[in-house]
């Protein structure tokens, strides 16, 4: 479940998302005796991400994105994207 929230500026839209994660294809974490201890195993986390579209004309765009997982003590994961599209 996610949102984003963006704003149309004449052919640049900025824009921030939000969406939350629940991780199903992680496998369960290890057994261990009651006077060990064991990492935390996080399978909710939260993707945080902001960027812009760009409209450059009839059929031709781009988007500039960065992401990054917040929430999971396990797991790290940072993106960036950048992409462009063209109709013909």
């Amino acid at each position: 479940v996610g949102a984003r929230v963006a704003y149309d500026l004449d052919g640049v839209v900025p824009f921030i998302s939000v969406l939350g994660e629940f991780d199903l294809s992680k496998e369960d974490t290890v057994a261990v005796a009651a006077s060990q201890t064991t990492p935390d195993d996080d399978d909710f986390g939260l993707r945080v991400g902001a960027g812009a579209t760009f409209n450059f004309g009839p059929g031709f765009s781009g988007r500039i994105e960065g992401q990054s997982v917040l929430l999971r003590e396990n797991f790290t994961e940072h993106k960036a994207l950048l992409k462009f599209r063209g109709e013909f």
